[in-house]
């Protein structure tokens, strides 16, 4: 929505980013009791450049009890994406895992591969229905 203004030696000029919009989809199929295959599509759209400076992204990521997922992806015209990890906790609530990206055109001005480690913690979801317990001394006696 805005842009930043970086300091450069000599001046202050706007950043070269663009603003993007996003497109987001998927669908989560279950394949048997534990097994779940999601396929998802993500489309990132520059608002300057339109459709020739636009990336899309098709991924489908499989998990196995609720608990271990495995995916690939495809990023158009750019890289080939792999990704694994394992929920931890009773209630999945902790996630780790990591990701691997092989460029498949441009590698003469940007490196060949990326990794990524993921780790992530859900909040749990209050429960509306319960009313929490204030101790308080005022209403102690």
């Amino acid at each position: 929505m805005n842009q930043a203004t970086y300091s450069y030696i000599i001046d202050r000029s706007i950043d070269a980013s663009e603003p993007k919009a996003y497109l987001s989809a998927g669908y989560r199929l279950g394949l048997g009791y534990s097994i779940d295959v999601q396929p998802s599509v993500l489309v990132q759209y520059s608002t300057k450049q339109g459709i020739r400076g636009s990336v899309a992204v098709a991924s489908l990521l499989a998990t196995y009890d609720n608990r271990i997922w495995a995916g690939v992806g495809y990023r158009f015209k750019d890289a080939v994406m792999a990704t694994a990890g394992i929920n931890l906790m009773h209630n999945n609530a902790l996630r780790i895992g990591g990701s691997f990206d092989i460029t498949t055109s441009g590698s003469q001005i940007k490196s060949a591969a990326s990794y990524e480690i993921i780790l992530g913690y859900a909040l749990p979801v209050p429960d509306a229905r319960k009313k929490p317990i204030v101790r308080t001394p005022r209403f102690r006696y």
